[in-house]
C-alpha cells in the first residue's frame, strides 16, 4: 500500500508529449489572431471611413463613380488601408445612391495556407 503511494506522489504533473501539444495549440492560435485581428482593424477603418465620407458630404449621389474611387483610395490610404476599390458598386437610384464595396483581406498563416477575411460594406448616400 505504501508502494502505491509513493508511485502516486511520483507521478504529479503533466509529461512532456501533452505539455508540447498545449504549447502548439498556443502558438497556432497567437499565429491565427496576428493574421486575423489586423484584418478586422482595417475593417473597421473601411466602415469608419465610408460613414464619415457620407456624412462630411464629400462624396455626393451624383458624384462619378471615378471620382468616388478616388476619393475613398485617397482616405484609405491615409489610414494605411491596402484594399482595391475595383469591387465598388455603386447604384443610382431615383432620390440616392448606394456604394456596395465587397472585399476579401488574406493573411498568411504558415507557408502556402492563408486565412482569408471577406467584407461587405454598404451605404446610402442621399446627399
Amino acid at each position: 500500500m505504501t508502494k502505491q503511494l509513493t508511485m502516486i506522489k511520483k507521478q504529479s504533473g503533466m509529461s512532456m508529449l501533452p505539455l508540447l501539444m498545449m504549447i502548439l495549440v498556443a502558438v497556432m492560435l497567437i499565429r491565427v489572431a496576428t493574421s486575423v485581428v489586423p484584418m478586422y482593424f482595417d475593417d473597421k477603418i473601411v466602415a469608419q471611413v465610408l460613414t464619415n465620407v457620407e456624412e462630411s458630404g464629400v462624396i455626393t449621389k451624383k458624384m462619378p463613380v471615378r471620382k468616388i474611387r478616388e476619393e475613398l483610395n485617397e482616405r484609405l490610404t491615409r489610414n494605411r488601408v491596402s484594399i482595391s476599390l475595383d469591387d465598388l458598386v455603386v447604384k443610382r437610384g431615383r432620390d440616392s445612391s448606394t456604394l456596395t464595396l465587397t472585399y476579401e483581406q488574406r493573411g498568411g498563416f504558415f507557408a502556402n495556407i492563408e486565412l482569408v477575411g471577406r467584407f461587405q460594406h454598404q451605404k446610402e448616400l442621399t446627399k
